[in-house]
């Protein structure tokens, strides 16, 4: 939604900005205006004490976490690889690249186009890659696998018996983080300013179609969700209506501060969940997939409640020496240079966002250090690989919430990733009763707006 706003700011150097200042206001659509004349970013702010500061970050950070929570639950959906490691990669990248990163300000996680690229490689890992003649017997034989224990009768995936995929997934991840780390050591991030505007609109129509074509398949695909149309038909799109009316209806009915902190897709995931509690879960039961007594809820994949559980979720996610075969790393190579190359354009052109806003909310000409954010993007990817988690970079809107809310320093970032990881283990139980009918139509809300490039 804040494409255009970021590549009228990419030619950053100060001798274009002058000549492109008469034509931005020209450039920016209406919808990016409403963005940005809602963060309040332009008056500079009352000086604070250290005292207050400190506190109105960590309340930015608060803030700035539900939106997380609710977009990595959504996110991890989609992928395929749950919700849970969802959850946990928003809180574990906005943690380290808040403290890490080149942006002073900023709120980092899954992203909508890191998800679509994580989404076709996992799909990849448990179709093409354990067909007959995509991997030589000689490398099962050297993995220790046996292809037959990967599929069953009916030629699906098992990942009860069989690791490879998780393994192939998150090599592609490290090799994509290392690839995101080596762009900042080479200082590759002004090149950000040379990417032509209508190869990025392009790129991102088409990662906004694939969303959508992925989840209109949820409603009426082959592979669609388990339950009735009955159920599944009236929850997506009522999803939808309430995540697009309620932050409106919000602003109307109560006082405009109390309003802009209020989350308002959490909130509308919250009440279309409590709505359908009633309804049988089709996942727990021996139900038809066009059931009428139930509907389709989220599977966590994993549960936390303990360090124990962590251990045993990294140690079953690590790939083991055995797997790190030249084949495997020639298939994962293409999908580890996808992520590395989004990483940067949706990193380094949010960064124009938050730096516009900063420069003028605290009339500054602070900029960020691209390499080390790049870097630090790099070092946040590779451990979430390391549980099985998402690929992210630096998210737009969370990004600029978290500025609305008054984020002055690193702590904001850093507190909104503490945060997450908290409210994930107070709420993991809540996260298995949400419909994947509600997530669908969060995610159209999510992709209504085209070009679209990041959330």
């Amino acid at each position: 939604m804040l494409q255009q706003e970021r590549l009228q700011w990419a030619p950053s150097q100060q001798h274009q900005q002058q000549q492109q200042h008469d034509g931005d206001e020209d450039l920016m659509s209406a919808l990016d205006r409403a963005v940005v004349e809602d963060t309040d970013a332009a008056p500079m702010a009352a000086p604070q004490s250290l005292r207050q500061e400190i506190v109105t970050n960590l309340l930015a950070g608060l803030t700035t976490s539900f939106a997380a929570i609710a977009l990595g639950a959504a996110f991890g959906v989609a992928s395929g690889r749950g919700a849970l490691v969802g959850i946990l990669s928003a809180g574990c990248i906005a943690l380290v690249t808040a403290v890490l990163g080149g942006t002073r300000v900023q709120c980092s996680g899954p992203t909508a186009p890191m998800t679509t690229v994580t989404t076709l490689f996992v799909a990849y890992s448990r179709q093409e890659l354990l067909q007959p003649g995509t991997l030589s017997p000689e490398a099962w034989e050297s993995m220790s696998l046996d292809p037959g224990n990967c599929t069953d009768a009916a030629g699906d995936f098992t990942p009860e018996t069989c690791p490879l995929p998780d393994y192939f997934c998150n090599i592609v991840m490290l090799l994509g983080a290392l690839s995101i780390a080596l762009m900042g050591v080479c200082r590759v991030g002004p090149l950000i300013s040379h990417v032509p505007n209508v190869v990025i609109s392009g790129f991102m129509n088409g990662i906004a179609v694939q969303i959508w074509q992925k989840q209109i398949g949820h409603l009426v695909g082959v592979k669609s969700m388990k339950g009735s149309a009955l159920f599944n038909w009236p929850v997506t799109f009522c999803t939808t209506a309430l995540c697009f009316f309620l932050p409106r209806i919000l602003r109307l009915l109560l006082p405009p501060k109390v309003a802009k902190s209020m989350p308002g897709t959490l909130i509308a995931i919250m009440i279309m969940t409590l709505a359908c509690v009633p309804l049988n879960d089709c996942l727990l039961g021996d139900y038809p997939d066009d059931s009428t007594a139930c509907i389709e809820k989220t599977a966590l994949g994993a549960t936390i409640s303990s360090f124990d559980d962590v251990s045993r979720l990294v140690a079953a996610q690590i790939p083991s020496a055995s797997v790190w075969t030249s084949e495997i790393l020639w298939l994962a190579l293409p999908w580890a240079l996808q992520l590395g190359v989004l990483c940067y354009l949706d990193t380094l052109l949010t960064s124009l966002v938050v730096d516009k806003l900063i420069q003028e909310r605290d009339k500054s000409d602070e900029v960020t250090h691209k390499g080390q954010e790049l870097f630090a993007q790099g070092l946040a990817n590779a451990f979430v690989a390391l549980f099985g988690g998402l690929p992210g970079a630096q998210a737009t809107i969370r990004s600029v919430l978290i500025l609305k809310e008054g984020g002055t320093m690193r702590l904001a970032g850093t507190a909104a990733g503490v945060f997450v990881m908290v409210e994930m283990l107070i709420f993991q139980n809540f996260v298995k009763l949400i419909p994947q009918a509600v997530f669908t139509g969060a995610f159209f809300l999510f992709f209504s707006f085209l070009p679209i490039f990041d959330l």
